[in-house]
């Protein structure tokens, strides 16, 4: 069941009968964080700063996350050779002392770099994808090992020395990618060449990858996953979204069930500590009792949630939205 929430009223229904109540709105949960573009790719947020991949645009920080000031990593060197939206810095990773890692979408017939490295006391960004070439990179997870997971066009990598070097683990021709860490596993999947549904998992991330053959146990598989997320609770539960509905596996994807209902799924993502329920979609998707009932907000002006969902304060979420020149927004769960 899905209520949907909107700062004009609450609307109940009754027998049948449907009755508006007007209210005074309460504030609202969207604040703007002051970085407009047409497209934002991912967005990272540590405990001193917010780190956007910003596509064709390049690289983004804001330091003290959600107060701070913007200012540009650069990357955006690359824009002469990208003809969409879709390509550029796909996705980033923060590492220790101020370093991160950016991997790109790079048409360029000339330029084989997948993934780059900042270093922050020249501020200036060199190839740092040594076995990782002409690929596209989805995604960047550091897991607690330490071990660095690259998710790409080609399959899945991983990094021993904080991504200087890469080595592979796993084939799969993908179209899309996402990896997720939990207490006891690695999940990685997203979409085949062939757009079917790849999930596959791993005890450490690095060794004895299994494939959980995804496409006959969902009834959406028209498309690839787009989002993975776990909640390490006494009793461990997977979920993952599709661009259609958002999935529920009680026993570590041996078998899923249907939980919501959207259109444009993205992101899905558990808040560890309040057990709360968020889906990105043409909404944010809100549930507190595992997926059972949600409340849907609205998203700010005419845009649609095209990526992922990260979190810093307890409560608070930064989705990646899809606009004609719009903002990058935070949201406070309620």
């Amino acid at each position: 069941m899905v209520l949907k929430y909107r700062n004009l009223g609450i609307a109940f229904l009754t027998l049948g009968l449907v009755s508006c109540q007007e209210t005074t709105a309460p504030p609202s949960p969207w604040q703007s964080l002051g970085l407009e573009s047409d497209y934002f790719s991912q967005v990272v947020i540590t405990d001193s700063a917010l780190y956007c991949a910003n596509g064709v645009f390049g690289a983004y920080q804001q330091k003290p996350a959600y107060t701070g000031a913007w200012r540009s990593l650069g990357l955006d060197f690359l824009e002469d050779q990208f003809i969409s939206y879709d390509l550029g810095v796909r996705t980033i990773l923060p590492l220790p002392q101020g370093e991160l890692l950016a991997g790109v979408w790079n048409i360029s017939t000339s330029d084989t770099v997948s993934i780059f490295r900042y270093d922050p006391l020249t501020g200036n960004w060199s190839p740092s994808s040594i076995g990782v070439s002409r690929e596209i990179v989805y995604d960047l997870e550091q897991l607690e090992s330490g071990i660095i997971l690259s998710a790409t066009s080609g399959g899945l990598f991983a990094s021993d020395d904080q991504g200087h070097s890469w080595r592979f683990l796993i084939r799969e021709q993908a179209l899309s990618g996402t990896i997720c860490q939990t207490a006891s596993r690695v999940y990685a999947g997203g979409e085949t060449i062939f757009q079917t549904p790849y999930l596959v998992n791993s005890p450490d991330g690095t060794s004895a990858w299994t494939d959980l053959g995804i496409a006959g146990k969902i009834t959406s598989a028209e498309d690839g996953i787009t989002g993975i997320s776990a909640h390490e609770g006494s009793s461990p539960e997977l979920y993952i979204t599709t661009s259609e509905r958002v999935f529920k596996s009680t026993n570590g994807g041996q078998s899923f069930a249907p939980i919501l209902d959207f259109a444009c799924g993205t992101a899905v993502f558990v808040n560890q500590g309040s057990g709360k329920l968020v889906a990105l979609g043409d909404s944010v998707y809100v549930s507190i009792d595992d997926g059972a009932t949600w409340v849907a907000y609205s998203l700010p002006g005419q845009c649609f949630g095209s990526g992922n969902l990260d979190t810093l304060r307890d409560n608070v979420i930064v989705p990646t939205l899809m606009h004609d020149g719009g903002l990058l927004y935070s949201f406070e769960l309620p």
